[in-house]
């Protein structure tokens, strides 16, 4: 069976442009039990943070890299239903 990708490989380069020229880091988490999992991050982190991506995908990155000054509050409003 062949299908035609085309018009999806298309929509996919798109979407890439999008992300690499956005001003902000966009990423998606997913909700495993008490605890939000990294999905999937926008390559230009790196440039925001110095941090590769491979990094963010580590354990309890994202919380040890909060700020200090807003890791008791980000943390405190965290909640998961």
């Amino acid at each position: 069976t062949l299908q035609d990708i085309t018009e999806r490989k298309e929509h996919e380069a798109m979407a890439g442009r999008f992300v690499s020229a956005s001003p902000v880091v966009i990423y998606a988490l997913q909700i495993q039990g008490d605890h939000l999992q990294l999905r999937w991050v926008s390559d230009n982190i790196e440039a925001f943070s110095g941090w590769p991506v491979e990094d963010t995908f580590e354990p309890d990155w994202w919380r040890r890299n909060i700020h200090p000054e807003d890791r008791d509050r980000v943390i405190a409003a965290q909640t998961l239903s």
